[in-house]
């Protein structure tokens, strides 16, 4: 086999004065940019999404929670519900009918920001306030594309969508994305930016 073989000799950290080769930025000095948050929402609309297990054992995500609870899950091959304009701004809400069982969903082409976790109601159709909420954890404060969903919890998070066509949101287990825990969404115009066909 070959073996690429680095000899290091030299600091690369250095302005050049004193005989320091100029180089890279030594690790200490290295400061990130600020963060700058997703801006105003674009969209009043906000997606209450379930995710519950149908009588055949599929894991499935599902539209309007808070009016159907977890009796509406959608396969894979239905048509597509979730259609944001492209840049739109939006908030989804992951409502986990598993009562111990968290799910890591990942939204793909979206960049997000989770808002907060909160209770499961118990009554359904449910109209009221979402209960018991709470911030996001130190390590969730950037910019995500996974987001952990509690069992018997909503998990709200803020999207933005950077592009046009056709994508994917889905359970990161393995497990549970090949057996249904995955659905289509559409950026943009159907027709123009995604197939009529997935409609």
């Amino acid at each position: 086999y070959d073996v690429m073989h680095f000899i290091v000799n030299a600091n690369l950290c250095g302005d050049g004065s004193g005989g320091k080769p100029i180089g890279s930025t030594s690790p200490y000095d290295l400061k990130l940019k600020p963060r700058e948050n997703l801006g105003a929402l674009t969209s009043t609309q906000s997606r209450d999404l379930s995710l519950t297990v149908n009588e055949k054992d599929a894991v499935l995500i599902g539209v309007n929670a808070s009016y159907y609870g977890s009796k509406l899950g959608q396969l894979w091959s239905d048509p597509i519900t979730e259609n944001p304009e492209a840049d739109a701004i939006e908030i989804w809400e992951y409502w986990n009918f598993f009562q111990s069982l968290a799910h890591p969903m990942h939204v793909h082409l979206a960049k997000f920001e989770i808002v907060e976790r909160c209770a499961l109601p118990t009554v359904y159709p449910y109209t009221g306030e979402l209960q018991d909420c709470y911030a996001p954890y130190p390590w969730e404060t950037g910019f995500k594309d996974i987001v952990l969903c509690n069992g018997n919890e909503i998990c709200r998070i803020k999207l933005q969508f950077d592009g046009k066509g056709v994508y994917m949101h889905h359970c990161h287990f393995i497990i549970h994305e090949d057996n249904e825990m995955m659905r289509p969404f559409c950026i943009g115009e159907v027709g123009k930016d995604c197939s009529p066909d997935f409609f």
